[in-house]
């Protein structure tokens, strides 16, 4: 069974750990390593303050279906930020 819950601070080095695991594959995100681990840290902290959706799916979605999903609003268009701020 796969237990899902929220991001908490001592998941940091995990989370740390498993992203710079996926950067190094060089197919799934822009960075090749993960940022520092402040930079993770400042991260991480958006993440567990904040209102964030999970979406696990063996579906390929399209962002109709995921905003549907969602409760039928599109989330407003920002510019995009560095996370490790």
């Amino acid at each position: 069974m796969i237990r899902v819950r929220s991001a908490t601070m001592r998941d940091l080095k995990g989370y740390h750990a498993c992203f710079d695991a996926v950067a190094r594959e060089r197919r799934h995100l822009g960075s090749t390593a993960a940022p520092s681990l402040k930079g993770s840290r400042g991260w991480l902290r958006a993440v567990a303050d904040g209102t964030v959706y999970v979406l696990a799916s063996n579906l390929v979605l399209s962002r109709k279906a995921i905003t549907a999903w969602i409760g039928g609003h599109e989330p407003p268009t920002m510019p995009p930020q560095p996370p490790y701020t």
